[in-house]
């Protein structure tokens, strides 16, 4: 891809042809001259930061990655009046192969949990601070159960160390998402 400097982004989006599922793939060009981009991960939060009609909505939910239809190609987050300029090559998709998640756990401040389960792709697991860890599969359907290993830990007011681990072998390189969830009075 070849870049600016600009600042700009080169914003590709993936649509599919069955459900009218998008994935946005966001660059940045704030570099100068040809680079090699290897997109693998597709923009999560970062889709609310642009005015685009796919990008509230359509873009977190599944797509089929079999059925890809069509590739839009756009140059987004310029100020109004400004130019930038973005070329590329190749657009080249290899072959996405998603691994499940062993032993998924979290340290927070110091504290560690570890939840002996296996979350496949697309799956997720629900803890609220005591008894069993759910799993649950892509479709919300309860998989399994598990007593977790450690001592729930606990957010404090303000800054808190958070870190994810899992074990490693064939899934390293996968993207895990996760989402805390506070319950009672607002930590400022």
């Amino acid at each position: 891809m070849e870049g600016d400097r600009s600042g700009a982004y080169l914003h590709l989006v993936l649509e599919d042809a069955g459900r009218w599922c998008v994935r946005d793939y966001y660059v940045r060009l704030d570099f100068q001259g040809w680079k090699y981009i290897e997109m693998s991960r597709w923009a999560r939060g970062e889709v609310y930061d642009f005015a685009f009609p796919y990008s509230n909505y359509w873009a977190i939910r599944g797509i089929d990655f079999y059925t890809i239809s069509r590739v839009y190609v756009f140059l987004t987050g310029l100020e109004p009046g400004t130019a930038a300029r973005a070329r590329f090559s190749r657009l080249e998709a290899l072959r996405q192969t998603l691994l499940p998640i062993h032993n998924p756990g979290l340290q927070i401040n110091g504290a560690a949990i570890t939840f002996p389960i296996t979350l496949q792709p697309d799956g997720y697991l629900e803890y609220e601070g005591a008894g069993p860890v759910r799993v649950f599969d892509a479709d919300g359907f309860t998989q399994a159960e598990a007593t977790p290993v450690g001592n729930t830990p606990v957010l404090r007011q303000r800054t808190n160390q958070i870190s994810f681990s899992c074990d490693q072998g064939p899934n390293q390189g996968e993207t895990t998402e996760v989402t805390l969830i506070t319950r009672g009075k607002p930590l400022r």
